[in-house]
């Protein structure tokens, strides 16, 4: 079993390193795709500005190196400038929070698990009466959070269910509980909606 897991984990490991390479691999093959659709129209330039043979069969590594050049070099100044003056990644940033409900409200299972075993118990252990505010917005915050998502509720017994358990490694809740759960949220949602 300790094989499979260390091929899974190798095999893991090179899909990793080929998706980072990825980005500056297409980089170089889309220059020079580029290189080689523009090739035949540019070799006025090559003459004119380079003083290269205007002949498409001659010096053709040349041209298409400088092609590839200009066309890499393109690309970099269109994604400094996207970067530094467009900065359009700021607004697709502030789109992504904004639908995130985890990132605004919602508590996801781990935290709702802090918060009802951890944060409430020792804010109460501590409570002469200063936070008393304070454990009932808790309180609410995650009750309301686990009235309102049937999914997070079912995480949230599952988790509960196996750390109470004698069972050592974790097991993903069923689908029939999933879809159970699913269809349990979709029709709070619509019945919330009407």
């Amino acid at each position: 079993m300790q094989g499979l897991e260390n091929l899974k984990k190798s095999f893991m490991k090179y899909i990793w390193r080929f998706q980072q390479s990825q980005a500056f691999i297409s980089i170089i093959f889309w220059s020079l795709a580029l290189a080689g659709i523009f090739y035949d129209r540019s070799g006025f330039y090559f003459e004119r500005y380079l003083g290269l043979s205007a002949d498409p069969n001659e010096q053709v590594i040349t041209k298409t190196l400088i092609l590839m050049v200009v066309v890499f070099t393109g690309v970099i100044i269109f994604g400094i400038l996207y970067d530094t003056i467009f900065r359009l990644w700021e607004q697709q940033s502030i789109i992504t929070m904004e639908r995130n409900v985890f990132a605004q409200y919602k508590l996801n299972v781990r935290e709702l698990i802090y918060q009802r075993h951890i944060y409430v118990p020792i804010l109460k252990g501590v409570n002469d009466g200063r936070f008393d505010g304070e454990i009932a917005f808790l309180e609410r915050w995650t009750d309301k959070v686990l009235a309102d998502d049937a999914i997070s509720r079912m995480y949230y017994d599952h988790v509960t269910d196996w750390v109470n358990s004698e069972e050592i490694r974790w097991k993903p809740p069923n689908m029939e509980r999933l879809l159970a759960a699913s269809r349990e949220q979709a029709n709070h949602t619509l019945g919330r909606r009407k």
